[in-house]
């Protein structure tokens, strides 16, 4: 988290979604300060300025699912942090463990799978991202940066808090930098999976499949499955420490 007290904004960073490259911007050329923790909540936010945090700008950054799911993919298999080891979560807590241990030993036996055998066999139910759902849920966003629109948003954020900006956000992880095709990583035969999957948390998100898709609906199944699993989303992230 980054907040500027003489600017009065508070920037809440998610994981994969530029928030290195916002947060280097803020910290750099725009009074801002490393607040709490990196991945901090807003909750967080709000009892460290009980006083104060209304007065605030708040803003995020958040990246289309299709485009996340291939984050993850390309995290874990370059192991670039280490996290596709399974002794990398040894002291997260149990519930974390369960989930990215998944994944830490699907690539420690599979180190060169494409991405499309990790989205078939990894990637079962519909996606959840329960941060996100909370906290976007509670519509107290001044402005949400979308990583696809990332220079025209940080420009945008910043004329609304009347900032002059100094330069472009700089770039520093290849995922930013990259304009992925997003068919070559989503062929045809992988589409109706990818709808069933991410449909209900793009919706949520405000994103769209790509027109060449003809997407009309989400299914049924997936959207009843989202709906009910959202309250529970809302609760764990509240309520249920992420942290180590």
């Amino acid at each position: 988290m980054v907040i500027s007290k003489k600017y009065k904004y508070c920037f809440i960073e998610y994981p994969r979604s530029a928030s290195y490259a916002i947060r280097h911007e803020l910290l750099e050329f725009y009074s801002g300060e490393d607040w709490l923790h990196k991945h901090a909540r807003y909750k967080d936010f709000v009892n460290s300025l009980p006083n104060e945090y209304k007065d605030y700008f708040i803003f995020c950054s958040i990246r289309n699912p299709m485009r996340d799911i291939i984050s993850i993919y390309n995290i874990n298999r370059t192991n670039s942090s280490g996290r596709a080891k399974p002794e990398f979560w040894k002291n997260y807590k149990w519930y974390i463990r369960i989930h990215e241990l998944r994944r830490a030993r699907f690539f420690d036996n599979n180190p060169d799978t494409s991405f499309q055998t990790f989205f078939k066999q990894l990637f079962i139910l519909p996606y959840i991202k329960p941060r996100i759902i909370a906290e976007l849920s509670m519509e107290r966003y001044n402005y949400i940066i979308r990583v696809e629109n990332l220079q025209e948003d940080f420009s945008a954020v910043l004329k609304k808090m009347g900032i002059q900006q100094v330069q472009p956000v700089r770039s520093y992880n290849v995922s930013t930098r990259q304009e992925l095709d997003l068919d070559e990583y989503y062929p045809e035969e992988l589409r109706k999976k990818a709808v069933r999957i991410l449909g209900p948390m793009m919706n949520f998100m405000g994103y769209n499949f790509p027109e060449t898709w003809n997407v009309k609906r989400i299914p049924a199944s997936s959207r009843l499955y989202f709906s009910i699993l959202k309250p529970a989303a809302k609760f764990f992230w509240n309520y249920i420490s992420y942290a180590k």
